[in-house]
């Protein structure tokens, strides 16, 4: 063996380790969750003839069990992956119950690659998993009514593609019966004419007075009996058609009452399904509506709340403008005085100077502010306009949805009327 051998004995031990560790083993813990939690789980032990599997709660309890185990989520199961089809039903009040079967799978791994030759020889440790359970209760009833409703429909629609097959047989039966009787009628007749041609050719041979019309007269009475015995066969053939008709035609009404009454009940509970898929939309659509006329109630407010404040912001701005033109007025009256100053007044003006700068600063500010305000206002009540078009857009349809589910399920009770 050579010592570059090794480069492939140890992915080799490695992946047979790593396998090991995750898949190996006869015993796996399960995860059952769901959301809510505190749903009842009722489990049923798998087929096997070892022991049965051990089950752990999530507090750590644990149990061997010969019957179902009823627990609560969420939980941790140890299972044994010799067991096959644990039935495990979980059901929470408020929605529909959920049912699964838990089965080992073949799981795949990338070291299976490299384990694949060995893994048919490789003790009880079969590389098989079982899948954990995770629940949402509510999309899971959404998906449970949606299908629910289809396949009342489908049970609906089948029984009523059943009961029209179901009529039209019957309907060609009955026709075909119609068609068998009236042949039956006129076969009938023709072996009553028949029978009477018969007995006049018999009278015709007793009657002959040569050989030569002896002859005629057999072999027409031949022909006769040959015609009627033919005639007297298709009769009892019709008769007894007619009898299997007969007997097939009760049988179809019999189908055909038993398609009704199928169909009756499937019809029923198509309505009612209806009725009920109705009131949930309706029961939603109502909902919608009123969300979406609070958003646009709320969207309406801010606007109007922002357009006030951008009144009250603007006529700020208005006397803070005054102001500062005020304050620019006194600034140019102060420069005045100071160029007009002598002596001891020039401190004095130089101090108003001053002050006037310090008071236009102050109030050029506050325009700046404000107006950095009002725009910072604008670009808010321009958003605000646009919330407000969208949820009144939301709003007018939701209110077109609720107003046609609406009619559509009054309706149908003026028809009930």
């Amino acid at each position: 063996m050579r010592w570059y051998s090794v480069i492939f004995v140890i992915p080799l031990v490695i992946g047979i380790g790593c396998a090991q560790m995750r898949y190996g083993g006869r015993y796996q813990e399960v995860k059952i969750e769901t959301e809510p939690e505190g749903a009842t789980v009722i489990l049923e032990g798998g087929i096997s003839t070892l022991s049965p599997a051990a089950v752990k709660t999530s507090d750590g309890m644990a149990l061997a069990f010969h019957s179902p185990v009823q627990l609560t989520t969420p939980v941790v199961l140890i299972l044994d992956k010799e067991c096959k089809n644990y039935r495990v039903k979980i059901t929470h009040p408020g929605y529909p119950d959920f049912e699964t079967v838990l089965t080992p799978k073949f799981a795949f791994h990338p070291y299976l690659v490299i384990l694949f030759p060995i893994v048919p020889f490789w003790s009880n440790y079969e590389i098989k998993r079982f899948a954990d359970v995770k629940l949402n209760f509510e999309a899971y009833k959404a998906e449970y009514e949606k299908n629910r409703y289809a396949m009342i429909e489908a049970e609906y629609k089948k029984a009523e593609e059943e009961y029209n097959n179901t009529v039209k047989k019957l309907e060609e039966a009955k026709n075909l019966l119609s068609a068998k009787e009236e042949e039956k009628t006129k076969t009938e007749s023709d072996v009553q004419s028949l029978t009477e041609e018969l007995k006049k050719a018999e009278e015709a041979v007793g009657a002959a007075k040569d050989e030569k019309e002896l002859e005629a007269a057999n072999k027409n009475r031949k022909e006769l009996d040959a015609q009627l015995n033919k005639a007297k066969e298709n009769l009892e053939r019709l008769e007894k058609e007619i009898a299997d008709l007969k007997a097939q035609q009760e049988a179809l009404v019999k189908e055909e009452a038993t398609a009704k009454e199928r169909l009756e009940g499937a019809r029923q509970k198509y309505e009612q399904a209806q009725k009920e898929m109705r009131a949930k939309l309706l029961e939603s659509a109502e909902k919608e509506l009123k969300d979406a006329e609070a958003a646009y109630n709320e969207a309406s407010n801010e606007v109007k709340n922002i357009e006030q404040e951008l009144s009250t912001k603007n006529d700020e701005l208005k006397e803070k403008e005054n102001a500062a033109l005020e304050a620019k007025k006194r600034l140019i009256e102060a420069e005045y005085k100071l160029n007009k100053a002598k002596g001891e007044d020039v401190e004095t003006a130089k101090t108003e100077m001053v002050k006037a700068k310090a008071e236009l600063v102050g109030a050029e500010t506050a325009v700046k502010e404000l107006k950095d305000k009002i725009s910072e206002l604008e670009k808010r009540l321009k958003e605000s306009k646009k919330k407000e078009e969208t949820a009144k857009a939301r709003f007018d349809a939701a209110k077109v949805n609720y107003d046609n589910l609406k009619g559509s399920n009054e309706q149908p009770q003026e028809e009930s009327k």
